[in-house]
């Protein structure tokens, strides 16, 4: 696999690399750990009573940052490990990476947006009715239409992909001649327009959630509002500093240097800030639905947390039971 020049994009110092890989093992865990504890919360014990699309919408959400945490946050945790054995992996390899590391990702930003103007239209039109049919089949328009970037790489260049010392791990160039009047296109529709009815719709939400709290209506409601702006907000912090970085290089803002390579702290340190700053998106929904639904409140509670300590008290009085059991065989023995 080709790779860009380590001593110029790479971090050099191991402590730096220990300290990365540390917190992206972090990431890891507790991003695996909180979407499957959605996961269960929505399909098994139906734990998020909230409208149906809703619903429907946030388990698709897991599943995509659960995707993202595996062809993005996991290899980058290779790669600061040991670069050169990823690096050996080949061209395929990286490939497929690209391919679904950008599909999570778009998938991750159209979900969210698909949930912000779901609720809107909800409150807007209060009396049509949502199903769960209707969830699915809007998030599977989402899932399609998130292909869009694999795709336009597939047609343009597949070939184009190179380890990336930035942020370590395989990455797409861009370096066909098309993609100088096609990124900018692409770029607003598939980055800037998405984050903008991102933006737009949560002030609107926000309108209304004031409005719904000044007339004392349904506490569901409420709740409903509360978590998708919550989400809306993380989404908003997590994605805004790749999003600038894209429009700065669209509008040029990279410096070069004598060969013609892109250096410079735009593009070097600030575009390894954004992509660390991405997976806060993946974790951070387990604890929105914690402080904002109590019904998944009290699944966490009552099926995890004391769960496990009832099983815990269980095992401790099972192992009681045969240390009392075994000294009365021994003192009958004696």
């Amino acid at each position: 696999m080709e790779t860009n020049n380590m001593t110029i994009y790479g971090i050099q110092q191991r402590g730096h690399q220990l300290f990365w890989m540390s917190g992206y093992l972090i990431t890891i865990i507790l991003s695996v750990l909180g979407n499957i504890i959605i996961l269960l919360a929505t399909v098994k014990y139906k734990a998020i009573k909230l409208d149906k699309v809703t619903v429907t919408l946030i388990l698709n959400i897991a599943l995509s940052d659960l995707g993202h945490t595996m062809t993005t946050v996991v290899p980058r945790t290779a790669g600061v490990y040991d670069p050169e054995w990823v690096i050996g992996l080949g061209r395929v390899v990286g490939e497929i990476r690209v391919c679904f590391g950008y599909y999570f990702y778009q998938s991750s930003m159209f979900l969210v947006m698909t949930l912000n103007l779901s609720k809107v239209t909800r409150l807007l039109m209060p009396l049509r009715v949502t199903r769960s049919r209707s969830g699915r089949m809007i998030a599977g328009i989402v899932w399609v239409g998130s292909a869009l970037w694999p795709a336009l790489f597939l047609l343009v260049d597949p070939r184009d992909t190179y380890f990336d010392y930035r942020v370590y791990v395989a990455n797409y160039g861009f370096r066909s001649p098309v993609w100088v009047y096609l990124l900018p296109v692409v770029v607003v529709m598939l980055g800037v327009l998405p984050n903008l009815v991102v933006v737009v719709t949560t002030i609107v939400l926000l309108v209304l959630a004031r409005r719904i709290s000044r007339r004392h209506k349904d506490r569901l409601q409420r709740l409903g509002i509360v978590t998708v702006i919550l989400i809306a907000i993380v989404y908003c912090i997590s994605n805004f500093p790749l999003s600038v970085y894209l429009i700065g290089q669209c509008s040029g803002a990279a410096q070069t240097d004598e060969e013609g390579r892109e250096v410079g702290t735009w593009y070097i340190e600030f575009y390894r800030f954004a992509w660390n700053v991405i997976p806060l998106n993946n974790l951070a929904n387990v604890v929105i639905y914690t402080c904002s639904i109590n019904s998944f409140r009290e699944f966490v509670r009552d099926k995890l947390w004391l769960g496990c300590r009832r099983r815990n008290a269980g095992s401790d009085r099972n192992m009681n039971m045969v240390v009392v059991q075994r000294s009365t065989e021994i003192s009958k023995d004696l």
